[in-house]
């Protein structure tokens, strides 16, 4: 028997790390009018943010429902696997009380479903870490034990280029978008206890990417090697300069490169980044 480890499309993990470790990814959906696109699947990152930039209307999403969760666990428990399910912060998405109500309908102790209070890569370094220890024979209950205190470790930044999408969701207000613009704001976000919250306000992606890498320096886990997730929403040379600002400051560093996916970039829109460490 093996300890499968299941996410959701949000976790925003490379293919080849997915591929590599056999996680299993459902999507969520995202909604453009009457039209919808699985996450990752039926939309590739460049023909979403096309979509996303010619659009009138922010586009809407949804979790994945409790069915696609029952036929993942139902087929696991079926090859003698447990499943460890690791989502969205339960704040930001239903995706994760999908997953509940699929395990209380299947009623097997041997599926744990983890809410990951966290989002995009921080969500995906979680799941990698949880498949990493599978892998390496670990038993369910103890990668359990691991995760639950290793969530609460893995810190993620978000810093936001344009404030149109923040104002389009209504986390901001029409002038509050259109002063911040104008002198230039890039907020840097966090997940707090679950939620979306502001660390502070950079004049410039240039101060915001300087304000990141102190912020890691100040609250990371020092050590040759440590692992930095970097997630990019259309923006690759940004990735790459805070790539080499981290190691200039905190030396020889491992980084996961991905994009971010549909679900999280409806909200951040283009321009943004994601980072992740312990």
């Amino acid at each position: 028997m093996s300890v499968k480890i299941v996410t959701d499309s949000t976790a925003d993990i490379p293919q080849h790390l997915i591929d590599k470790y056999g996680i299993i990814e459902l999507p969520l959906t995202v909604h453009f009018g009457d039209e919808e696109y699985r996450d990752r699947i039926d939309i590739t990152s460049e023909q979403f943010y096309e979509k996303l930039v010619s659009s009138n209307k922010l586009p809407s999403t949804s979790q994945v429902n409790p069915k696609a969760f029952e036929d993942v666990y139902k087929a696991e428990l079926e090859k003698g696997n447990s499943v460890i399910s690791i989502h969205i912060s339960s704040d930001l998405s239903g995706t994760y009380q999908s997953a509940v109500i699929a395990k209380s309908a299947l009623q097997d102790d041997k599926i744990t479903v983890v809410d990951s209070r966290t989002a995009t890569i921080a969500l995906g370094m979680i799941a990698l870490k949880a498949a990493e220890l599978s892998e390496s024979g670990m038993d369910h209950n103890d990668i359990v034990e691991f995760i639950e205190d290793y969530k609460n470790k893995v810190k993620l930044l978000i810093a936001v280029d344009t404030l149109e999408y923040l104002k389009r969701g209504g986390r901001l207000s029409g002038a509050q978008a259109v002063i911040g613009n104008i002198l230039n704001i890039k907020p840097i976000l966090t997940i707090t206890d679950g939620k979306v919250a502001v660390v502070e306000k950079a004049r410039g992606m240039k101060k915001a990417i300087k304000n990141i890498v102190e912020m890691i320096k100040e609250k990371g886990t020092a050590g040759k090697g440590r692992l930095i997730g970097i997630a990019n929403a259309k923006c690759p040379d940004t990735a790459d300069e805070l790539k080499t600002s981290i190691s200039q400051e905190l030396g020889e560093t491992k980084f996961i490169d991905t994009n971010v996916g549909s679900v999280i970039a409806t909200h951040v829109g283009p321009g943004a980044f994601g980072v992740a460490y312990v």
